[in-house]
């Protein structure tokens, strides 16, 4: 495997010496470059591309906004991170489109440098060369038109519910995604992880949520799909999973915080399907046709493979860790097929939604059958877990 080869842009030396210090300590073996200006960047990236650039945001010159529309447009591929101490709301907002994970100064260089290795661990599991550029040209997803005037509509009030639209927005994935990555970014400066829906759309609060509907551009996303009854069945299909992974967390005994988790990590855990179906139509709505016919999950998955060489949950998994959302939730996505891969014996969250999954799919397409007996689900991992008679209860419970 090819070293990771990463650029670092920034006007102050200090803090260009510091992440040499501490890429000598950790010895991660990439191949780094540093630039001081956003014109050095641009020369450098013409002489090697990066795969992964980090730079500053206000610098002389060039500042970071501007060298990231360079990088998007001339180096589509490569993934970008921004680190910055400039407060300013709508330049960072201005940057989301270009961006895909924000760091505040001052930074824990350890944990940037752990973020880089993190989100390229499973952009590197990517096998199609066109796959990887769509994963980081992609700002957003088709979203159902319906969502985007319900929000608009909720805003546009004189005095709008932040409750409301926390409402509106937990029934989509996408803007869901895009709410969790912005929320989760320092420069709001919130601390701790945030996957509640509810606090982050609190914690951003009604302009900024303004601002972001009206930048994803949501209602021509949408126009441009040709298969508007393949997305909405994908939308039906993450948010009953997500209600059920609610459900199977509260039987569990889970905390209030734990059981929200488990709802957003449920209803993101298809999105690298729904990348798939917008941006690969023909190709996979063959794949989508076979589901159908196939119950199981392996099959489909090796089709996947053989067509893209990799999966839906890799996809999906892959565009959460680099939106930055928290480890917890991008691992789940990517083993909620099999779980056991996390760990054998021990309730995940990647379990829960492996059940959910399976549950709410023998609910639509079985009308006999134990779903413990189907190749659905990993009998051998929900044995060692304990959970073997609580999915048999759950399978047959027409409603949770």
């Amino acid at each position: 495997m090819e070293k990771l080869n990463v650029l670092f842009v920034d006007d102050e030396e200090n803090l260009l010496h510091g992440l040499r210090r501490s890429l000598r300590r950790k010895a991660l073996g990439w191949e780094t470059r540093f630039a001081n200006s956003g014109e050095e960047a641009l020369n450098l990236m013409g002489e090697s591309p990066a795969d992964v650039i980090v730079t500053d945001m206000r610098m002389p010159g060039m500042n970071g906004v501007e060298l990231l529309k360079e990088v998007k447009a001339k180096y589509p591929k490569t993934v970008r991170f921004i680190l910055s101490g400039f407060s300013d709301k709508v330049l960072i907002l201005d940057s989301v489109g270009l961006c895909h994970q924000f760091f505040a100064k001052p930074c824990d260089i350890e944990q940037l440098l752990e973020a880089v290795n993190f989100s390229n661990s499973l952009y590197a599991q990517l096998g199609e060369e066109r796959l990887q550029k769509l994963i980081c040209e992609i700002k957003n997803l088709p979203t159902p038109p319906e969502t985007y005037m319900a929000i608009n509509k909720e805003l546009k009030k004189e005095e709008p519910s932040i409750e409301n639209v926390a409402e509106i927005i937990r029934k989509d994935a996408s803007i869901s995604a895009k709410v969790l990555q912005l929320v989760n970014s320092a420069f709001f400066g919130i601390g701790t992880e945030v996957t509640d829906i509810a606090q982050a759309s609190s914690l951003l609060g009604t302009e900024h949520l303004k601002s972001i509907i009206l930048m994803i551009g949501i209602a021509d996303e949408f126009s441009k799909s040709e298969n508007p009854a393949s997305l909405d069945a994908y939308r039906r299909h993450s948010l009953e999973v997500a209600t059920e992974c609610e459900h199977i967390a509260k039987e569990l005994g889970y905390k209030f915080n734990e059981v929200q988790t488990c709802f957003t990590a449920g209803l993101l855990h298809d999105i690298g399907k729904l990348v798939m179906l917008s941006h690969f139509k023909t190709k996979y709505s063959g794949i989508e046709a076979f589901r159908l016919q196939t119950p199981g999950t392996e099959a489909v998955q090796d089709l996947e493979s053989e067509v893209f060489g990799t999966n839906h949950a890799i996809v999906g998994a892959a565009l959460l860790a680099l939106w930055g959302l928290p480890p917890q939730v991008v691992n789940a996505v990517a083993h909620h097929h099999k779980p056991g891969k996390i760990s054998p014996q021990e309730i995940t969250l990647a379990t829960i939604i492996h059940v959910a999954n399976a549950v709410v799919w023998h609910r639509h397409h079985s009308e006999d059958g134990n779903l413990n007996e189907s190749d659905l689900i990993d009998p051998d991992h929900i044995s060692k877990c304990g959970l073997t008679d609580s999915v048999l209860g759950w399978s047959n419970t027409p409603n949770s």
